[in-house]
């Protein structure tokens, strides 16, 4: 008897989807010891092949677990403030700088408000910025009364620099992951993004 015509009498008698000790129970029900000791690669081939052709692959799902997700989260944002070493700024000079680089020209009661300071600390923040050339101050056109905080091209190219200097850090530590670690990065990425543009958006 062929190899097809056996998988063919296995997949009659023993059903679609077996178990393989029920099968080799069943099997040794019905057949004598010796044909069941030599068709037992027989047996292997075929209980193979069904996985593998007539089985859809089942993909192992992990759910996400969100509190280790936000300590990694947390983790990844002091070493991307603390990575780069060049144009050392307190974190909230920095973040004001880098919502300028994205929101330029804004008014100083919104940068109280998305960098989460009183209204004092936020005029402190931007005299000194100011001071150094990083961002100047001029009125809105549309009502004199308003100011406007604008980032200048060298405030930009302290937030450039240390984009640059970040990425070709962490591409240095990249290299150390196993190319299925960096893949699932990046197939995470799109998702990542989702992510970031909700919360900006609530």
């Amino acid at each position: 008897m062929s190899i097809s015509s056996l998988i063919t009498r296995f997949i009659m008698v023993f059903g679609a989807d077996p178990a393989y000790p029920a099968i080799m129970m069943r099997f040794h029900e019905n057949h004598s010891v010796p044909f069941l000791i030599h068709s037992r690669f027989i047996l292997d081939i075929y209980i193979n092949s069904l996985y593998i052709i007539d089985m859809k692959p089942k993909h192992l799902s992990k759910e996400l677990d969100v509190a280790d997700f936000v300590r990694v989260i947390e983790n990844l944002t002091r070493i991307n403030i603390r990575l780069p070493s060049i144009e050392k700024l307190s974190f909230t000079a920095l973040s004001v700088l880098h919502t300028l680089t994205h929101n330029s020209p804004m008014r100083l009661t919104e940068l109280t408000a998305t960098e989460q300071v009183t209204q004092s600390a936020i005029t402190q923040i931007v005299t000194r910025l100011e001071r150094d050339g990083l961002v100047e101050r001029r009125s809105d056109p549309n009502d004199g009364r308003v100011v406007l905080v604008h980032i200048t091209p060298q405030g930009e190219n302290v937030i450039d620099s240390r984009r640059l200097e970040r990425i070709r850090r962490i591409a240095g530590f990249a290299e150390h992951l196993t190319p299925e670690e960096r893949q699932a990065i990046a197939d995470a990425i799109p998702a990542l993004m989702r992510l970031v543009g909700m919360a900006s958006d609530a």
